[in-house]
């Protein structure tokens, strides 16, 4: 599926020590990450020093994260580590004219489906679009548009190894629409 791992560093890790060990340390890597984006991102922004270490504690605490990781879904944390990432990178690349800054978010969101959870991803991508739309109105200038397709070339290009063979099965599978299936979410 879409949403299962397929590549993921706590797999190497879990060869070299216990699994439950290895997967509580890459939940832990992920948060610092994640934590060290938030922060990133908001001095970025320019917040304080203060409001960025808020910021950076709230994001690692997320209860969202918390809640995935204790019923099981540990492939959130690439999406959660990296995703403030991508956003900073994309930002900051459009601000500064920095189109590299651009290609390595395309790479780092690429990287992320391949960890798995694409719907938080697809939302990820839904953000990127919303900021673009700003920008476009707000400075009358296309350059953002034009770096969010360079963004999105490079992630579909790491994520095509994982999202074509899926595409493929799709189409060699009958589709069974089951009408109860919308009543248990």
């Amino acid at each position: 599926s879409i949403e299962g791992n397929s590549i993921s560093i706590g797999t190497v890790i879990a060869f070299f020590m216990d699994p439950k060990r290895a997967l509580m340390l890459m939940n832990s890597f992920e948060a610092a990450v994640g934590a060290m984006g938030a922060y990133l991102l908001a001095r970025f922004f320019a917040c304080s020093k203060m409001g960025s270490s808020t910021a950076a504690i709230i994001y690692a605490l997320s209860p969202v994260y918390i809640f995935k990781l204790a019923i099981g879904y540990s492939m959130i944390g690439s999406v959660f580590a990296y995703a403030p990432w991508v956003v900073l990178l994309f930002i900051a690349g459009v601000v500064k004219a920095r189109a590299l800054y651009v290609v390595v978010a395309g790479l780092v969101l690429g990287l992320t489906v391949l960890r798995g959870e694409a719907h938080i991803i697809v939302v990820l991508a839904l953000l990127l679009i919303v900021w673009a739309l700003y920008d476009a109105i707000a400075n009358k200038r296309t350059r953002a548009f034009m770096f969010l397709l360079v963004c999105f070339a490079m992630a579909f290009f790491i994520a095509s190894v994982k999202i074509l063979p899926f595409v493929e099965h799709l189409s060699s599978e009958p589709v069974k629409l089951r009408p109860y299936v919308a009543l248990l979410h």
